[in-house]
């Protein structure tokens, strides 16, 4: 398969392979139960689908931050910028 032909997915997945590796280690852990994730975003409290954002991805894989997709989106505006 070519870059052009890659998803964006998978695009994203060869950009930041670090960040892959910690999402593959998170999934890993909810699903062994050594990871929970709350209820809520623990920006604004809000009971939606929640992501996990990885602050530092290679060297605390697990350090998660329950953000909804609104608040996760406007966190990396502002690491952007």
């Amino acid at each position: 398969m070519s870059s052009p032909d890659l998803t964006r997915q998978q695009a994203w997945r060869r950009r930041n392979p670090e960040a892959y590796r910690a999402h593959i280690e998170v999934q890993r852990a909810l699903r062994k139960g050594e990871l929970n994730k709350p209820n809520g975003c623990e920006q604004c409290g809000r009971h939606a689908r929640l992501d996990g954002h990885h602050p530092d991805a290679k060297g605390a894989p697990l350090k998660v931050q329950w953000l909804c997709r609104s608040c996760h989106m406007i966190l990396h505006r502002r690491n952007r910028a």
